[in-house]
């Protein structure tokens, strides 16, 4: 049994994964993540059938979704609550969605993405003004921040405008 459950966390550790968040407004959503490790084998009795999992995020658009630098480390000073960046929620396995892929069929001029600000590496909607060598780099702008960044591929998420879906 022992052996089994080592099985299973090999295959659960660094899953990509959407899990759910629950916002500060009430609404739940899902956002790209990955699996740290399995949580909860110390539950009491009688619950043990329910495998709950930490997740990080993948692509963190508030300071509490993002990866604490010390928290892996186990340098941290201090705990959840008490840390403003993120020491992983705590999810049920069951509650799990598949990761979600970039889809670059979507990104146009003018499109919608969510992108990688330089400045606190969270995750901002943009609108793409340009598209260099078939995705090789994006220029966005960031609205809500009046910027302009110029990104590598792997800093921008394409979305599908609400007019499009």
């Amino acid at each position: 049994e022992e052996e089994e459950e080592e099985e299973v966390e090999d295959v659960l550790n660094g899953m990509k994964c959407q899990a759910p968040i629950q916002e500060s407004w009430g609404a739940v959503n899902y956002h790209n993540a990955m699996v740290v490790c399995r949580e909860g084998e110390d539950e009491p009795e009688g619950d043990d059938d329910v495998i709950r999992v930490r997740v990080l995020f993948t692509h963190p658009t508030y300071n509490a979704m993002k990866p604490c630098p010390y928290f892996m480390d186990g340098r941290c000073r201090f705990d959840q609550d008490g840390c403003r960046f993120s020491h992983g929620r705590v999810v049920e396995l069951s509650q799990l969605q598949p990761f979600q892929e970039p889809d670059f069929s979507l990104a146009h001029i003018g499109g919608s993405c969510l992108a990688r600000h330089s400045s606190d590496g969270l995750w901002h909607k943009a609108v793409i003004s340009s598209i260099e060598n078939l995705y090789d780099s994006f220029t966005v702008h960031f609205t809500a921040l009046n910027s302009t960044e110029q990104l590598q591929p792997d800093a921008v998420l394409p979305i599908a405008s609400s007019d499009e879906s």
